[in-house]
């Protein structure tokens, strides 16, 4: 069995595509669950790219910025499961 290598280059080219097929996929959506989908999709992606060493910005990754509409999902959700 042979040694895999991997360069760090080769990740965030990687990274990059998959960051840019989601968003068109996103495309053929709307609504807040899209975003609250593709925005845990990028905070996935850009864990991932740190902990390669990569900066989320060079995937495509914008900073990260609250969404309230997600956090009213959010909120929603865990208020659901409660029972509240």
């Amino acid at each position: 069995m042979g040694i895999e290598l991997w360069f760090k280059d080769d990740i965030q080219n990687l990274l990059l595509s998959i960051n840019a097929s989601s968003a068109t996929a996103a495309n053929w959506a709307s609504g807040t669950h899209v975003l609250a989908y593709r925005q845990g999709y990028q905070e996935a992606l850009a864990a991932v790219a740190l902990a390669c060493g990569i900066s989320p910005s060079a995937i495509g990754i914008p900073p990260a910025v609250p969404q309230p509409t997600v956090r009213r999902i959010q909120a929603a959700g865990i208020q659901a499961a409660l029972g509240t």
